[in-house]
């Protein structure tokens, strides 16, 4: 198991946008180097 896999990315983004999360760093994502377009700043 990688890293990344331990995180929802779909429902992080969805609580960042949402403002349920204020921000978040992640050093790893769970499909690079296909992040999702909306992590990517």
């Amino acid at each position: 198991m990688r890293r990344g896999s331990v995180i929802d990315e779909p429902a992080l983004v969805e609580a960042l946008t949402e403002g349920r999360v204020a921000g978040a760093g992640l050093d790893v994502f769970s499909n690079e180097p296909n992040v999702l377009l909306s992590c990517s700043g």
